[in-house]
């Protein structure tokens, strides 16, 4: 089980159709989509299943997904 946590200190001025995902180069892999943003503000948890794709992950991103664009990215460490 791979865990996301955001901070409590988390924010997000707003967008149309946010998700969380993990991903490489500021965008998201290929069945990287975790789940849309339940919140724009605050902390949050998110859970996926490890899977052999997700292991290639080395960041969080917030994703525009209507856009195809990145909104905030994190190194996983």
């Amino acid at each position: 089980m791979i865990v996301i946590e955001l901070h409590d200190s988390f924010s997000l001025d707003g967008a149309p159709d946010p998700y969380v995902a993990l991903g490489t180069g500021s965008k998201p892999i290929e069945g990287g989509l975790i789940e849309k943003l339940r919140e724009n503000t605050g902390g949050q948890r998110y859970s996926a299943e490890a899977t052999d794709a997700l292991k290639n992950a080395d960041e969080v991103v917030i994703w525009c997904k209507r856009f195809s664009v990145p909104l905030g990215v994190a190194k996983i460490e």
